[in-house]
């Protein structure tokens, strides 16, 4: 059991952790997310930014879970689309380590469903403690992505996440990268 365990915690060393800026995390899931109704809202955008959170949830086997809810009152994060850009952008609350609030900001200037999807999938990491970035293109955490090209959440961007929630050893096996 030991040297399962040590091997597990090793494969955990592979991450960006020296470039989070503070380890804040939300102590309970599934956080719920409320889709301003705004002009700039759309069902297929919603559906769109949903396909990028859920490959968190995909990659983590549902430990990282979400629950969209109808009403502002009491959502841990709002989502709004900015027409005027392809960028993200995340802000959040927390206390003594503790999320208590995010707001992300989806750009959708292009309005490619793809690289929506991973504008979402880069922000909803943001949101979930993730607040810095990592230094290889290929992690979604990455500053920046190609427009028009693949993504992934990779196994780096597990382990940092992993690094900052601690779930179980035997949890960290089923995390498995996926492809966006």
């Amino acid at each position: 059991m030991r040297a399962k365990s040590a091997a597990i915690l090793a494969s955990v060393s592979n991450d960006y952790c020296t470039k989070i800026k503070t380890r804040t995390r939300w102590l309970k899931f599934p956080v719920t997310v409320y889709f301003a109704r705004d002009k700039e809202y759309s069902p297929s955008r919603e559906q769109e930014a949903r396909i990028g959170f859920s490959r968190w949830t995909e990659a983590t086997h549902g430990y990282i879970a979400y629950k969209v809810v109808e009403a502002p009152q009491g959502a841990d994060m709002t989502v709004t689309f900015n027409p005027e850009s392809d960028d993200g952008y995340t802000t959040t609350q927390f206390s003594g380590g503790r999320l208590k609030k995010a707001n992300i900001k989806v750009g959708v200037q292009r309005g490619w469903a793809h690289d929506i999807e991973c504008v979402a999938a880069h922000e909803f990491g943001h949101a979930l403690g993730l607040n810095g970035h990592s230094d290889r293109v290929d992690d979604l955490m990455f500053p920046t992505h190609n427009m028009g090209s693949r993504w992934s959440i990779t196994q780096r961007d597990l382990n940092t996440l992993a690094a900052i929630y601690r779930p179980s050893p035997r949890l960290l096996p089923s995390w498995i990268p996926t492809p966006g």
